[in-house]
């Protein structure tokens, strides 16, 4: 993978530490990397996607929820964050706090996404509505060019994903495979909302 050994020998990866990568919006991904026996070690970086890519190093993230590879250019540029850790079961889990919660997260569409006959996109962990984690069943809103989507929640494989609606919303859209729908969520009086863009279009 083009970038992922410059960044193993840049922070002197070792077996056993854990890389964290987290999709901060707007095309940039947040690299952390801990020294998970002592929490020593904390190099971070942020990756963001570059029309140029002639002064920077391309780099292929896989997406964590099971979609497509996004492209991204690889920066030196850092953000600063908090970190806390828990052991569950016997395995350590780091969490993240930022300063500005991250709301927004991309996709891009697979078969599945777009056939009419599955579930929609997942959603990444550090999406979350407040302080809870979202409900099996719980309604959301997609809200795109005027008009309105009410859309279900459901957990495959423990993560959630949307479901119920998500086609009506696929098909109406035009949905197209390997095509990057951007997802932001706005907690409303009445109820949680994603805005809904589409960055590849005009």
């Amino acid at each position: 993978m083009l970038g992922l050994v410059e960044i193993i020998m840049y922070t002197h990866l070792e077996e056993g530490e854990l890389c964290l990568f987290t999709y901060c919006g707007n095309g940039k991904f947040e690299i952390v990397v801990f020294d998970i026996s002592k929490v020593e070690k904390n190099f971070e970086y942020t990756v963001t996607e570059e029309d140029d890519v002639n002064n920077s190093e391309e780099v292929l993230l896989e997406n964590t929820a099971g979609n497509e590879i996004i492209d991204a250019e690889m920066t030196d540029e850092s953000m600063d964050s908090d970190t806390d850790m828990e052991n569950v079961n016997g395995e350590t889990i780091v969490q993240v706090e930022m300063d500005d919660p991250v709301l927004t997260f991309s996709a891009v569409m697979t078969v599945s996404n777009i056939n009419n006959t599955s579930h929609g996109t997942y959603i990444p962990g550090y999406i979350k509505p407040g302080n809870r984690n979202f409900k099996h069943g719980e309604r959301v809103t997609f809200r795109c060019e005027n008009r309105e989507w009410e859309v279900a929640i459901v957990y495959s494989n423990g993560i959630p994903r949307f479901s119920a609606g998500w086609n009506q919303f696929a098909k109406y859209n035009k949905l197209s495979l390997n095509e990057t729908v951007e997802f932001t969520m706005v907690d409303e009086e009445d109820g949680l909302a994603f805005e809904i863009g589409f960055p590849g279009r005009d």
